[in-house]
């Protein structure tokens, strides 16, 4: 089965992606030793330098970016364009950040195929502010602004009626 584990550190053509970068071994090391995806990440962002953690960062979009394509859009690319793409955004952000005040946390629901799913997209999308507001809180980072895609999630944050549901707990908690 293939899980985001699989996908971002463990498939032959994601590690060709890493072998690229200077910190290679840091992330076959982590993850070929752990068997969650938050916990592969946030380790190596420990071991990582300031400057590699951006990159690492970029390269798990870059090839987000590339699964999607193939998925969606039947686009194959190589592993070299991946990577340089995930450098050219770095220098892209980093140029871009530099009269950037906040940081910014874009939350987002991703639905694997094959899988059941019985809750509603909306419930999906709090529960993963609820967990990035957690992340954000425990590693002392802020301020930070948060971006959603979800209508029903923007709307009803904070909430000034009470919402008896699940998704309305999830909000409370947030």
């Amino acid at each position: 089965m293939e899980d985001s584990l699989h996908v971002f550190f463990r498939c032959p053509n994601s590690r060709s992606i890493w072998r690229r970068a200077n910190f290679f071994n840091v992330v076959c090391t982590v993850a070929d030793s752990e068997s969650n995806i938050i916990v592969v990440i946030f380790k190596i962002l420990q071991l990582l330098t300031q400057e590699d953690a951006a990159l690492f960062a970029i390269i798990i979009w870059s090839i987000w970016k590339q699964r999607n394509n193939k998925v969606w859009n039947n686009v194959n690319e190589l592993q070299s364009y991946v990577f340089r793409r995930a450098i050219e955004q770095l220098h892209g952000w980093k140029a871009a950040r530099a009269v950037q005040i906040r940081n910014k946390c874009i939350a987002d629901l991703m639905l694997a195929r094959g899988r059941s799913h019985q809750s509603e997209v909306h419930v999906g999308e709090a529960l993963g502010l609820l967990s990035a507001l957690k992340w954000v809180h425990e590693l002392q980072l802020g301020p930070i602004d948060f971006e959603l895609d979800s209508k029903i999630v923007v709307d009803n944050f904070p909430s000034q009626t009470y919402d008896a549901t699940e998704f309305g707990d999830i909000l409370r908690h947030c």
